[in-house]
């Protein structure tokens, strides 16, 4: 199984409110809603001039999870809603073995 995740940050330069903000959320939201990834907003909740939008998706195939997140980045950016000013796009394979795709450091933290 592959889990991929998307991170979006937009300088916007509408809002004037958190309410005008909560709206460009969820025109965003709107442009990916046929592409069936889970989504929420992740960063810079109290900036205004700030939004940062993590996607998720699961699949059976790599390329099928990086399309569908690499799909979603476009239709973001194309949609010009907002400046989109960084993105992150990570992809990586979740195996049978317990702990295999956790990072080495977080390996020390779990309980055993």
């Amino acid at each position: 199984m592959w889990v991929g995740a998307l991170r979006l940050s937009f300088r916007v330069r509408q809002a004037r409110s958190l309410k005008d903000k909560r709206a460009l959320r969820a025109r965003v939201f709107g442009c990916v809603a046929r592409l069936d990834l889970a989504g929420a907003e992740v960063g810079e909740a109290d900036r205004l001039d700030r939004l940062v939008i993590g996607f998720a998706v699961v699949g059976g195939e790599r390329s099928q999870v990086v399309s569908r997140l690499e799909a979603a980045r476009r239709t973001v950016e194309e949609a010009w809603l907002a400046e989109v000013v960084d993105h992150r796009l990570e992809a990586f394979k979740l195996s049978d073995e317990p702990g295999s795709w956790i990072p080495a450091d977080l390996l020390s933290c779990q309980d055993d």
